[in-house]
């Protein structure tokens, strides 16, 4: 039986890394690739509702750094329904509340 090499772990790729890749346009594919894996690494972290929350509060604030302001807001907007669903009212406000910052 052939023995196998073990793979190489994959680098976790920075918040930093894909706000300057994004900033190059996500329509190039090395910078698309690059936002698909580092969702994929930051899914993988997703264990509870609290961590989907936070994530798509994350995810709109790599978007608005790096000038996708209606990607930034579509992911505030999956946080609140969210914290809506859960009945966090203070959540809800603060979502609410970054949502106004950049609408404003």
């Amino acid at each position: 039986m052939k023995e196998q090499l073990p793979l190489p772990e994959k680098k976790e790729i920075t918040d930093e890394q894909i706000i300057d890749a994004l900033k190059l346009g996500v329509e190039k594919p090395e910078v698309f690739k690059l936002l698909q894996d580092w969702t994929k690494q930051q899914e993988e972290k997703v264990k509870t509702h609290e961590d989907r929350i936070n994530l798509d509060r994350k995810r709109a604030k790599v978007y608005l750094m790096s000038g996708y302001k209606e990607a930034s807001l579509e992911s505030l907007e999956a946080a609140y329904e969210q914290a809506w669903n859960e009945q966090r009212t203070e959540l809800c406000r603060e979502i609410l509340d970054e949502i106004e910052k950049i609408t404003s």
